[in-house]
Parts: structure tokens; C-alpha cells; sequence
């Protein structure tokens, strides 16, 4: 069974402005890039080596031992509400992905 670690979109990985369906008010809140790397990292190093082989480096942090999955979760109700459409929740995740 694979781990995974489920972080929350709006207020923990960006700022909650009210308006999350404009990619261009998209603010990383602080950490969250390099708590997303830290994870991103340890995935990309686990499917390098293989199955089983050694780490190459000791880990500086505890996620860099995991080969946990970095899942994020939204839950969109301005698109229920008609505020904006699944597009823009698309180009609103795109942004969060570059920055």
C-alpha cells in the first residue's frame, strides 16, 4: 500500500481571498512551495532508484524518507454556486503548479 499526504488547496497551500477562481489573485501562503518540493522531491528520488534500492543521501527531513504520493484537495463551491466554472479551477490549480 502506498502512503500519501492529502494538503488542502485554499488556506493552507494559498491564500483564501474569496476569489479562487481567478488564477491571477493566486498567492502561495509561506512554506507551502517548499513543503511541496521537500514531498515532489522524495517521490521523484524513490522512482529514480528503484524499488528497494538505498537512498543516495541521508534525508534532512522526515517526508524525504516517504515515498508518500502529495495529493491535493479542493472543495470548489463557487462552481456550485455558479461563481466560476471547472475551467477556471483548472487554470487556478496551473498556477499554483508554476509558482
Amino acid at each position: 500500500m502506498r502512503r500519501a499526504v492529502f494538503l488542502d488547496r485554499d488556506g493552507t497551500l494559498i491564500a483564501n481571498d474569496g476569489d479562487l477562481g481567478d488564477p491571477s489573485r493566486v498567492r502561495l501562503l509561506p512554506g507551502a512551495a517548499e513543503a511541496c518540493a521537500i514531498l515532489h522531491g522524495a517521490v521523484a528520488e524513490a522512482a529514480a532508484r528503484g524499488a528497494g534500492a538505498p537512498a543516495a543521501a541521508s534525508p534532512s527531513h522526515p517526508l524525504e524518507r516517504s515515498d508518500a504520493a502529495l495529493v491535493v484537495v479542493t472543495n470548489q463551491g463557487g462552481v456550485a454556486r455558479g461563481a466560476y466554472d471547472e475551467t477556471a479551477v483548472e487554470r487556478t490549480n496551473n498556477e499554483i503548479e508554476s509558482q
